[in-house]
């Protein structure tokens, strides 16, 4: 859709370098030459990958050094990093290019430090240890050793037990946090602030209002943080994902998301969705309205919630069984739109329906995969269905 990217607008890293950028200038040389000391090697382009997940987990701003640094090491040929707040825990892997010489120790790096280097790569990353005992890094034409903590890797590592849950199917999960991000990114209330999944769907609330996400799932729920960190690490993931969940209940409960190239580790807690909505949406039968354009209702939506001298409402009602007036009011007056529409079900024509362009227009963004949404509205309600998604709207509420 033209008038909504969200991977461009809400796949937000909040990291401090560009991957592709640091890749064309990592591509200019390759590193050819025999190494003759222990050693991990990998593509470079592999390696920034990495960092760019690890930084979604790490803050600058951050008191301790291991919260601001990655610890890697090789394991059954494949580069480990491991980083962590100490709430959450990251864990990624990436194979390495050689098979003898390997360096077998652990490497922990402040994550600003190495990612400053990096900008020097060729197009293959080797760290290695001279034989002063000094790690180093070969940047284009030389080396320049690293800045490393003596920290141990089970600082960097969750000790919880975890028992196995039910698996998820990448895509699948990754597609509802996509379309969920607009409403956790608007909402206020910090226990809004999160999707709450479970065997019935998906759920997330904002203001008077609640999308559902039609599925089954474990039990858990995607906070702000960890909502960032997935779907920086699903959006090229395909197939099933394994899940687990810790089994000691003295310890916090997490949740655990891994597949061969990652494995991530997030608190979740006991959050249940505003009891009321709920309510309303398992009582709701969704299969009434009318079809509608997705493109032209949620450009017009857009407009009457970004235009500067808009009153930021929009009014509607369907003026015939095919037809939906849809209004956008403005300082200087009312402004009609009309779309078509084709019954699918119960519609009730003739009762005007107003409603915040914000909200209206948040909810929508979860409906952007089909072309086509079936809208219903009446004087208490507006409801939204597409094969995937049904989205409630409370009036005066």
């Amino acid at each position: 859709m033209e008038n909504f990217n969200l991977e461009e607008l809400e796949l937000n890293l909040e990291d401090d370098f560009d991957l592709d950028d640091m890749f064309e200038l990592n591509a200019v040389e390759e590193d050819t030459e025999v190494i003759e000391e222990v050693h991990f090697k990998l593509a470079t382009k592999d390696f920034l990958g990495m960092l760019k997940r690890a930084k979604t987990v790490i803050s600058s701003a951050a008191r301790d050094l291991i919260t601001k640094a990655v610890c890697m090491e090789v394991v059954d040929g494949n580069l480990v990093m491991r980083c962590t707040d100490f709430d959450v825990f990251l864990e990624l892997k990436s194979p390495i290019m050689n098979s003898n010489n390997i360096l077998d120790e652990v490497v922990v790096c402040p994550i600003d430090s190495l990612i400053q280097v990096a900008k020097a790569l060729p197009a293959t990353t080797v760290i290695l240890k001279d034989e002063q005992g000094k790690i180093r890094i070969r940047l284009i034409g030389g080396s320049i050793d690293l800045e490393t903590l003596n920290v141990g890797k089970d600082k960097f590592m969750m000790k919880d037990n975890v028992v196995e849950d039910k698996s998820i199917d990448a895509q699948d999960l990754y597609n509802t946090l996509l379309a969920f991000s607009p409403i956790v990114n608007a909402s206020v209330n910090p226990m809004e602030k999160r999707i709450i999944f479970n065997e019935d769907g998906a759920r997330a609330v904002y203001m008077f209002s609640i999308t559902e996400r039609r599925g089954e799932f474990p039990k858990f729920d995607v906070k702000m943080k960890d909502l960032s960190v997935l779907k920086a690490l699903l959006i090229n993931a395909k197939g099933k994902l394994r899940t687990f969940r810790t089994s000691d209940e003295k310890a916090s409960t997490r949740f655990v998301i891994e597949d061969d190239t990652f494995r991530y580790t997030f608190l979740i807690g006991d959050a249940n969705v505003n009891r009321i909505l709920a309510n309303n949406l398992k009582e709701t039968d969704f299969a009434q309205g009318a079809f509608i354009e997705f493109n032209k209702i949620s450009k017009l939506v857009e407009l009457s919630s970004s235009l500067n001298y808009a009153t930021g409402k929009v009014k509607m009602k369907f003026t015939e069984m095919n037809v939906l007036s849809l209004h956008v009011p403005t300082k200087n007056g009312d402004n009609l739109f009309k779309l078509d529409a084709t019954p699918n079900g119960n519609v009730v024509v003739g009762t005007e329906v107003e409603v915040p362009a914000k909200l209206f227009l948040t909810v929508l963004k979860a409906f952007q995969k089909r072309s086509v949404l079936t809208l219903y509205c009446d004087a208490g309600k507006i409801l939204l269905a597409n094969d995937d998604f049904n989205g409630l709207i409370l009036l005066n509420a």
